[in-house]
């Protein structure tokens, strides 16, 4: 199938989280359009552990679950490439994966598509690449512990 005739492949819009975490992204955005001192208990969903109620905590293992499937899916093209299933029990990948995840959300609620190409250039191949070197080929028949 070519672009001529009028098709892509599936594109699926990236994931949002639930109402608690969408409810801190919101208080977050408009801290920093009114450059406001950052709350000190407003929890970083970039930070995972700083969100310690048990409801957004829930919520935000959802939704870096629901990024890691969106990634795999919709740039991933080398299987060597996915993000392992076993990603949640990787400390390093969970910190990555929160700090990348926030970023295509901020990237996508611009009004250019300045952040959303520094997102694909820089922010998306530097954590496959870290991803890559950390695991490599460790995970890929079975979790295997460090």
């Amino acid at each position: 199938m070519s672009a001529k005739d009028g098709q892509f492949a599936e594109i699926v819009r990236f994931p949002v989280g639930g109402d608690l975490l969408a409810a801190v992204q919101l208080e977050w955005d408009a801290v920093e359009a009114l450059s406001a001192p950052a709350p000190p208990d407003l929890p970083r969903p970039w930070i995972p552990a700083t969100c310690t109620s048990p409801g957004l905590l829930h919520e935000l293992r959802a939704w870096f679950g629901d990024v890691v499937d969106w990634l795999n899916a919709q740039h991933t093209w080398n299987p060597d490439s996915a993000i392992p299933p076993c990603w949640s029990r990787h400390p390093h990948l969970v910190h990555d994966i929160a700090v990348l995840a926030d970023q295509r959300r901020r990237a996508e609620d611009t009004t250019s598509s300045t952040a959303l190409e520094h997102w694909h250039r820089v922010v998306l191949p530097a954590f496959l690449d870290r991803t890559r070197a950390s695991i490599g080929q460790w995970c890929a028949a079975d979790h295997q512990p460090y």
